[in-house]
């Protein structure tokens, strides 16, 4: 069996599992609080690895036979078309949000040492290069390994396809990688976020498949080096892959396989993975150890009863093995009685104290099984592949590897595991532990895991059915690369609907730290981190939702602004950050007057008709806002949507945004008067919106049935006030509906910006029509 995916994934796994200890060594000698000696401590050690290595012969052959065998056509082939996505990736995507470990990093270097956090193989993986480059966030440095990431995807595909000896390994490798990247896991895991867990998940994926090696028994390294670099890169992993162990010594593994594998895991996995679990459990390391040690001894008292009672386990094996080709199908019985099922989460604790609980989907009591497999819309051609394999094992299970099967039933046996423990409600794991690992199973797994089931089905139905008469030379080989051209081109068909494809055509906005599709955000992080580091910075909901905490990746700390009772969080409060509508410019710089604060404007965000704000609360009473008239000039000329309405998202060069049933916008007047002109769709028969404004009786009503995205119905109604601002109420006559794959309760949608014409009325006076 060809040995070079192997070899390469083993060389990043050994670089990763280097970086993950010394990052820890560095971090215990509280070595960060130093940060001229990083890096020469840094580039010192990683120099005298490479003289080591240099000085002894049988690696340094070892590693002239791998980068010969990189040298391959093939390989150099699919590592160039990797470097070159991921080069892409990094350029449209400058960002690595969404991931608690590159926060806490971000804290050790600038010296706020706490306890040790989990996944320390990724702090190994981006520290090296934050204490070089200490101007650059880590959000924007961790972003830069986008590529190394794409190129480490590419030879976990070889490497399943090589290790189920799959037919045709260079055609099923480039499907299986089609496959994950069009999947959620692909776009949004690896192309947009590229943190963590998605590197762990890569590496938990090869761990899985070296489980299902003919030849497992002399890859025990391989086993347990992959399993230590996915838990020390994504802790998440490890529940994943100690169920897919337990299925797999349960139906699978022969008493030499056993003894290989669990030897080289407790080996290998000694020192790093107690530090993980103790960091995701906030235990001590030494207690984690000493638990390490009692499973380890367990391990090996369960070691010495395989090799004294080896045939009574294999009799008695053999007794269940009747249910192992049933074993999916049963599975997915279990989670279609168990689902739904619901659980709080405790999402954000804002600056006055008050918790945001939040009910969140898989587990917010309504998605059933199907809906939860299908609940990402990139990838449904994956998920039923996979599901339609996994279902036909039933029936041609006996003539597939045991141990293909059993690793093949992980995702559905963690489901099974997760909910059966959410409904004893026991305590094991946190509300929040529990829906994530929920969430994980379709949103990584399905592009991962479900990809490499998809191709082994593919792979092993080809073996068995493919047409006599192809023969086996090229015509063989031909008859196999259409056959997975058609499934490529079907599952891209199948994608496109769900293809969010304006996130891939929208020229980023760079800024010096870093970059954002989204020129506010990009403005408005590059601030945060240069200037409002360490603050509160309270952001009303309304404005930049997809980003709201992404701000902390910046050296922020986002809040939710509520008018009504922010002054009251003011006396606790030193240095903030705001990001407000321009409607609250004038009521801010009235409430520090009275606190004698310092104000000043730190940039608009004009395509959300808001500012940036810093306040200090240092007594001198100054009012920095030079461009206060412009802004407001410039900015008036559109309505807020302040509540009721979902983030922005764009077809072609149209954006647009979902609204609820009762949504509100706050719109700037002049001269007490001004004219809205809403660009609606959605609407059915005779839907309407009630205008409703404070102080006039009878609200108005807008007619917006029959409009679309592509030609949506035009109307427009007059407000007056003698208020400078002024909230208006829209209620949808018709009740909130659901689209397939998505949660949200929508009622009707809008173009944005909504116009807004101050001083003016519309030219048909109050009437909307």
């Amino acid at each position: 069996m060809d040995d070079s995916s192997a070899n390469i994934l083993s060389v990043f796994g050994w670089g990763m599992m280097w970086g993950a200890v010394r990052f820890l060594v560095l971090f215990k000698l509280d070595m960060f609080r130093s940060p001229a000696l990083l890096v020469p401590i840094q580039l010192g050690t990683d120099l005298g690895i490479v003289a080591l290595l240099a000085a002894t012969v049988r690696p340094m052959a070892e590693m002239r036979r791998i980068v010969r065998e990189w040298a391959n056509p093939w390989a150099v082939a699919a590592t160039l078309a990797a470097l070159t996505i991921g080069v892409w990736a990094f350029l449209q995507f400058p960002h690595t949000f969404d991931s608690g470990q590159l926060l806490w990093t971000q804290e050790v270097l600038w010296g706020r040492i706490g306890p040790a956090d989990s996944m320390i193989g990724f702090s190994g993986l981006i520290a090296p290069v934050g204490t070089a480059l200490p101007d650059i966030p880590l959000v924007t440095i961790a972003a830069g390994f986008k590529p190394l990431l794409l190129v480490i995807a590419v030879f976990v595909c070889v490497y399943v396809v090589r290790a189920l000896e799959l037919p045709h390994p260079l055609v099923s490798a480039a499907l299986l990688a089609l496959l994950m990247l069009v999947s959620v896991f692909g776009l949004y895991g690896v192309i947009e976020l590229g943190k963590d867990s998605i590197y762990g998940v890569l590496f938990s994926v090869a761990f899985m498949a070296t489980l299902c090696r003919p030849d497992v028994e002399t890859r025990g390294v391989e086993a347990g080096l992959f399993f230590a670099v996915a838990a020390v890169l994504g802790i998440v992993t490890v529940p994943y892959m100690l169920i897919a162990l337990a299925l797999w010594l349960i139906f699978a593994a022969t008493a030499a396989q056993f003894r290989t594998v669990a030897l080289w895991l407790l080996i290998i996995n000694a020192v790093t993975l107690p530090v993980a679990v103790a960091g995701m459990i906030r235990k001590p390391y030494w207690l984690l150890l000493l638990a390490y040690g009692v499973a380890a001894l367990g391990a090996l008292l369960a070691l010495a009863a395989v090799g004294r009672f080896g045939s009574t386990l294999a009799r008695l094996r053999k007794s269940i093995s009747f249910l192992l080709p049933a074993l999916p199908v049963l599975l997915m019985i279990a989670c279609a009685l168990l689902l739904p099922a619901e659980v709080k989460i405790m999402a954000w604790i804002n600056a006055d104290g008050s918790e945001v609980v939040e009910v969140r989907p898989p587990l917010d009591g309504e998605t059933g099984f199907i809906k939860l497999m299908f609940f990402y819309p990139s990838q449904p051609a994956v998920i039923a592949l996979g599901l339609a394999v996994m279902a036909v094992m039933a029936f041609v299970g006996r003539s597939l590897p045991p141990a293909l099967i059993a690793v093949a039933a992980m995702p559905l046996a963690t489901l099974v595991v997760i909910l059966v423990h959410l409904h004893l409600g026991l305590r094991v794991l946190s509300p929040f532990n529990q829906w994530d690992l929920i969430k994980d199973v379709p949103l990584w797994y399905g592009g991962a895991m479900f990809s490499a089931i998809a191709v082994a089905g593919l792979g092993f139905a080809w073996r068995a059915w493919r047409p006599a008469g192809l023969g086996t030379g090229r015509g063989e080989a031909t008859g196999y690369a259409v056959l997975a051209g058609i499934v490529a081109v079907s599952a891209l068909i199948a994608a496109r609907p769900g293809l969010p494809i304006a996130r891939y055509t929208t020229a980023p906005t760079y800024s010096t730290v870093g970059g954002s599709i989204d020129a506010d955000m990009a403005v408005a992080a590059e601030q945060v981190w240069l200037n409002l580091r360490g603050r509160r910075i309270f952001i009303e909901p309304s404005l930049l939702p997809d980003y709201f905490y992404s701000f902390q990746m910046f050296g922020g700390y986002p809040s939710v602004y509520r008018r009504r009772t922010f002054e009251e969080t003011l006396p606790d409060l030193k240095s903030i950050g705001l990001i407000v509508p321009t409607t609250e410019l004038f009521s801010l710089e009235r409430m520090a007057r009275r606190h004698k604060a310092h104000l000043e404007l730190m940039s608009t965000l004009p395509q959300s008709g808001a500012v940036l704000l810093s306040m200090d609360f240092d007594g001198s009473g100054r009012i920095v806002l030079p461009s206060l008239v412009d802004i407001i000039d410039t900015q008036s000329r559109t309505a807020l949507v302040s509540d009721g309405a979902y983030g922005l998202e764009t077809v072609g060069d149209r954006k647009f945004r979902w609204f609820r049933k009762d949504s509100r916008l706050d719109v700037n007047l002049a001269n007490g008067v001004a004219c809205v002109t809403l660009e609606a769709f959605g609407g059915e028969g005779d839907t309407t919106l009630s205008v409703e404004t404070d102080g006039k009786a009878e609200p108005d009503i807008l007619k917006i049935a029959g409009g679309t995205i592509q030609s949506p119905r035009a109307v427009s109604f007059t407000l007056r006030s003698p208020q400078d601002s002024l909230s208006v109420r829209l209620v949808a006559s018709t009740p909130e509906m659901r689209f397939p794959n998505d949660s949200r309760p929508i009622a009707w949608g809008g173009n944005m910006p909504i116009q807004v014409k101050p001083g003016s009325s519309c030219a048909d006076g109050a009437s909307p029509n």
